[in-house]
């Protein structure tokens, strides 16, 4: 099953770290990078080594500060962590150099932030280390409009550019991006359905009461788990043509399909 849920813990935060330890989250992001101060980036580098340490946890991943590789190597290269998302990715360049520098194998979300991240979006998936991309849409959109809210036309060409780039390059679905209002929940769980229906998975919290939310909207439900297997089981390896379902309706290979990355991203 894909993470449902990424709760961002800032690395300074000792008392968040602690509370990181028993999250509901699936992943726990240690964050080094816009949520700390220049000057407690020391800090928060030797409490996420301790947290690595010590942690009985699974699900650990880094937001890395891109300019200050050489201090994080450590824990970029922690057995403990696994996954790195690096920031502001506007061209392959950006990840090459990051690979090369800090040597790590782990599997990389790429986040796009800017205007030149999206013209270079398919470059950048197309990089093998690459396994997943996602929008950080506060620096994206307040870099296009002096607007407080961007246009809604902005939202859905930039988040439906990540879904059709990471089917197109076999990427995982995009984690959907964090909102910075963690009081209104409603209006989070409203967005993360949406995300949902976008062909997007999991959702980036900053929260630990957005947590729960996400988790629920991204746990398969009875229902669908049903129709995917009933979908495999009338069609098994593909080479039937057709076949009619316990509703009625007229099943095909494109119906598989679906099922077969259904079972594949909620089991």
């Amino acid at each position: 099953m894909l993470p449902r849920s990424y709760l961002y813990v800032p690395a300074d935060n000792e008392r968040f770290l602690e509370k990181a330890e028993t999250s509901e989250a699936d992943v726990v992001i240690l964050d080094l990078e816009d949520s700390i101060s220049a000057s407690n980036k020391a800090r928060a580098r030797s409490l996420a080594l301790d947290f690595l340490n010590k942690t009985n946890r699974k699900g650990v991943a880094l937001r890395v500060n891109p300019i200050a590789v050489n201090d994080e190597i450590k824990l970029i290269n922690h057995k403990k962590i696994d996954r790195i998302f690096l920031p502001k990715v506007s061209q392959p360049s950006d990840v090459m150099g990051f690979i090369e520098s800090s040597g790590t194998s782990s599997p990389l979300t790429a986040i796009i932030e800017s205007p030149l991240g999206m013209i270079n979006i398919k470059e950048v998936a197309n990089i093998p280390q690459i396994a997943s991309l996602s929008l950080g849409e506060l620096d994206l959109f307040t870099s296009l409009v002096v607007a407080d809210v961007a246009h809604e036309d902005l939202k859905t060409f930039s988040r439906s550019t990540l879904i059709f780039t990471s089917h197109a390059f076999n990427k995982l679905p995009p984690i959907s991006p964090v909102s910075s209002n963690f009081e209104d929940l409603s209006t989070f769980e409203r967005e993360t359905l949406k995300f949902r229906s976008m062909g997007y998975w999991g959702r980036a919290c900053i929260h630990p009461n957005q947590v729960s939310i996400a988790n629920k909207i991204f746990t398969a439900d009875k229902e669908m788990l049903r129709k995917a297997e009933e979908v495999i089981k009338l069609l098994g390896d593909g080479t039937r043509g057709v076949a009619q379902a316990s509703d009625g309706s007229m099943v095909d290979i494109a119906h598989l399909h679906w099922a077969r990355k259904f079972i594949e991203i909620t089991q």
